[in-house]
């Protein structure tokens, strides 16, 4: 998906260019870096220190750390490419094998790393899961079918991994077995899909975050509420989720949350909200009031809430117009006086 999203252009462009001339010719750290660009999702340093060199790490993080959104939670450093058009570059960089030629098979050979790194990973763990991603991207299809059993994924489901996680993957699997035509491959996967989808039914991701976060299972609890800056549940949730957070000393991560979560546009807007009963906006700024007290300063929180302005209720207004209709109608000389 990457690779056909369109290319960052202008000066930013250059800027990369510029700065790459810098660190080109350092091989482990451009090799570090083409793992990292080719990571799906969350970038996880201490798992990366698990495998890399601790001196290329160091320089990582000296040369580059200002081109990542760096978010700590606890002991754990999780890094976020700050623009997508940097990972992008990155892509196309360290694969070349000589100036402006891209090389597919240096490629692939950068997710068949990181697949064997995952494979060498706790079975139950994030980073075990990740391998399936990874084969598929380095184009093992052969070995697909193994990873991509219906016992594997149901355990994954017993793991508390998120559903959607779990159903994304399956569908990466789907189009790696139709690539080497195999029906029964593919029927299995069908019916991985099918019993995760339901078991899914019976669990609602918002009840299940407080139950994760009061068994200590704070990392799991993060990848119920977001994939990154997407969240995984409603954005109401997402803001009492955020209190929560706060609750169990996960203050940046809460804050984060809260962050993400905050509508905008709602709180911006110039026109009224209306107050329908089946509208959600209410319920997700009265969420929005409950948790700002924790992260806004009381004086923005004011400046805020005097800027929104409440339209009148349908009803109110169906009772108003029903009311003036009714006048109307005592006034005629056709009707009889009320």
């Amino acid at each position: 998906m990457l690779q056909k999203t369109e290319r960052f252009k202008g000066n930013i462009t250059l800027q990369y260019h510029i700065y790459w001339k810098t660190i080109k010719t350092d091989d482990d750290l451009t090799d570090l870096i083409g793992r990292l660009a080719r990571m799906r999702g969350v970038i996880d340093l201490q798992w990366v220190t698990t495998w890399a060199d601790d001196r290329v790490v160091l320089r990582l993080q000296k040369k580059l750390s200002h081109y990542f959104r760096i978010e700590k939670i606890e002991n754990q450093e999780r890094w976020y490419f700050f623009h997508n058009s940097f990972r992008l570059f990155l892509l196309d960089m360290t694969a070349e094998s000589r100036p402006s030629v891209f090389d597919r098979a240096r490629d692939l050979k950068f997710y068949l790393e990181l697949a064997e790194k995952c494979a060498k990973s706790p079975e139950a763990s994030y980073w075990a899961w990740e391998e399936l991603y990874y084969r598929v991207s380095a184009e093992e299809h052969e070995t697909v079918p193994k990873l991509a059993s219906q016992e594997r994924f149901r355990s994954q489901f017993i793991a508390f991994r998120p559903i959607d996680a779990i159903l994304k993957d399956i569908g990466l699997a789907m189009r790696s077995v139709a690539t080497r035509k195999d029906p029964v491959a593919f029927t299995r996967l069908v019916l991985a899909g099918a019993e995760i989808t339901e078991r899914g039914f019976y669990i609602e991701s918002a009840s299940i975050i407080p139950l994760l976060l009061d068994l200590d299972k704070k990392q799991i609890a993060i990848e119920y509420v977001r994939d990154g800056n997407r969240f995984r549940i409603d954005t109401t949730e997402a803001l009492r989720v955020s209190l929560k957070l706060k609750d169990v000393g996960m203050i940046e991560e809460a804050r984060r949350v809260f962050e993400l979560a905050e509508p905008l546009d709602l709180l911006a807007a110039s026109a009224p909200i209306e107050g329908d009963p089946h509208d959600k906006n209410i319920p997700l700024l009265k969420a929005w009031a409950e948790a700002s007290v924790q992260f806004l300063d009381l004086d923005k929180i004011i400046e805020t809430l005097r800027k929104i302005r409440r339209g009148t209720d349908r009803f109110e207004r169906i009772d108003a117009e029903t009311a003036g209709c009714s006048r109307t109608r005592c006034s005629s000389r056709w009707v009889f006086p009320c």
